[in-house]
């Protein structure tokens, strides 16, 4: 007679060896991040289908990538955006912020 391994199965022989059950789990993610270690990764391509890989394609062809924008909020119980120690803040954040993108 021969068993099925069912999910049902499966977690009935788990119950009965837990440490086993972790052992072998342990063992089977160590042994996958092993080969991959060995036989390394590959980065997926965009997912991109119809226009918008179309899209896609164009703009890597000609480099034509929007400007990026970064914003940030700054805000004050105390102070108003006309104080110096507010404006000197703000200043400061700008710096920070063009400093990142030199």
């Amino acid at each position: 007679m021969r068993r099925h391994l069912s999910p049902a199965a499966i977690g009935r022989w788990s119950a009965r060896r837990p440490w086993l059950a972790i052992t072998c789990w342990l063992a089977f993610v160590v042994a996958s991040v092993a080969l991959l270690a060995v036989t390394g990764s590959k980065g997926l391509q965009s997912g991109t289908t119809g226009e918008a890989a179309r899209a896609e394609t164009m703009l890597r062809t000609h480099q034509a990538r929007p400007a990026l924008h970064e914003y940030a909020c700054l805000h004050s119980a105390a102070l108003l955006t006309r104080d110096p120690a507010f404006r000197a803040a703000i200043g400061k954040v700008v710096a920070s912020m063009q400093g990142a993108w030199s």
